[in-house]
């Protein structure tokens, strides 16, 4: 909850936070809202348990966000797991390479890329150091992405034993 909210408040404090017109932002929630029925009508006509639609949707949505070895045992761990285990890990939300390496190209001097990923402390000393006068923000640049993907596979990790403790 920390990580995100610093996240939040140094994306807003770096982009401003400019509102755009209801009016603009409503065809994108129609849309989205349209996309959502599509889903689930195709849902109920394919016969789909709800359980294969969990790990369905789980590794559609975060394909991206993990390494393709850890994508192939996420996928042999997903049809062990429970269905708390399952609804537990679709709320986690894991954090996006792309934006983190357009984080990283921006502002990436000033640790922000390095907030957004969970690593409050290198942030801190990035932003101190003003991205290791520059090396170290170049350095991230070629970086950040796979250890976001990291840091993603470490919080699937914890999410898992999370769940299995309090499932117990």
């Amino acid at each position: 909850m920390k990580r995100t909210l610093l996240t939040l408040i140094a994306v807003f404090a770096f982009f401003g936070m400019q509102a755009k017109d209801d009016f603009e932002r409503l065809p994108v929630i129609e849309n989205d809202y349209l996309q959502e029925v599509l889903e689930a009508q195709q849902f109920l006509q394919s016969g789909m348990t709800e359980r294969d639609f969990l790990i369905t949707s789980f590794l559609a949505t975060n394909q991206k966000r993990f390494h393709t070895v850890d994508m192939l045992r996420i996928r042999e761990n997903l049809s062990k797991m429970s269905d708390q285990e399952l609804l537990m890990l679709n709320a986690t939300d894991f954090k996006d390479p792309t934006i983190s390496i357009i984080l990283s190209v921006l502002v990436g001097g000033l640790g922000v890329d390095r907030f957004y990923i969970g690593d409050v402390g290198l942030g801190v000393a990035k932003l101190l150091t003003a991205g290791g006068l520059g090396i170290w923000w170049i350095i991230d640049m070629f970086l950040i992405q796979k250890k976001t993907k990291d840091n993603n596979a470490e919080d699937y990790s914890e999410t898992v034993m999370i769940s299995q403790v309090a499932a117990e």
